[in-house]
């Protein structure tokens, strides 16, 4: 009887000590996957915060790009009435040189009228004087 209790303690120490090595191979197998965990958990942290980063980014861009697209429409209007004062004086600048071509053409006129009257003038103050003769 003293055996098959001896026995029976040997194979109690035997299951003890092999339900303490289960349990220690256990809690490193649970330390390896929280480790993994971790380390997963850190890499979805940085991963997070990079794309914060990046959104924050393409806001600002986004911003930037709408600050832009606000200056290109108000450069346009702004050549738009521009090329407009333009033609305006481009077509008074024909106009004043039309009638710049207008106003030589009278003066040419008018000299060619008063070269006539002087020469008459001449011609008449010569026979007056010949005749006075």
């Amino acid at each position: 009887l003293q055996q098959s209790a001896e026995a029976a303690q040997k194979e109690a120490a035997s299951g003890r000590e092999k339900a303490a090595r289960d349990h220690a191979d256990a809690l490193r197998v649970k330390d390896v996957l929280l480790e993994d965990l971790a380390a997963q958990l850190a890499a979805a942290r940085t991963a997070a915060s990079a794309a914060e980063e990046r959104s924050r980014g393409l806001q600002s861009a986004r911003a930037e790009a709408s600050a832009g697209a606000d200056e290109l429409a108000t450069a346009r209007e702004t050549v738009t009435a521009q090329e407009t004062a333009l033609r305006r004086l481009e077509e008074a600048l024909e106009s004043e040189v039309e009638a710049r071509r207008a106003a030589e053409r009278e003066a040419s006129e008018a000299r060619e009228g008063v070269a006539k009257r002087d020469g008459m003038l001449s011609f008449v103050s010569k026979e007056v004087e010949s005749v006075k003769s």
